[in-house]
């Protein structure tokens, strides 16, 4: 899973939780379910980390394909 790989690029979920203000079981179900868009748009600092660590959404990697 994409957000799986990007979030163990920031470091994990416990760092990922830490370093932007969600707690961890949160950023552990995004492994699992994907990052939800409202939780990109709203953290702008979140989204430019994981679009630099290569997040990519799943419309934006099926267009891709």
């Amino acid at each position: 899973c994409n957000s799986k790989s990007v979030i163990a690029a920031l470091g994990g979920p416990s760092q990922v939780a830490k370093q932007y203000g969600f707690s961890v079981q949160r950023v552990c179900n995004w492994g699992v379910r994907g990052i939800p868009a409202s939780v990109i748009l709203e953290n702008p600092l979140f989204a430019e980390a994981i679009r630099a660590a290569g997040y990519r959404r799943n419309v934006e990697a099926q267009q891709a394909a």
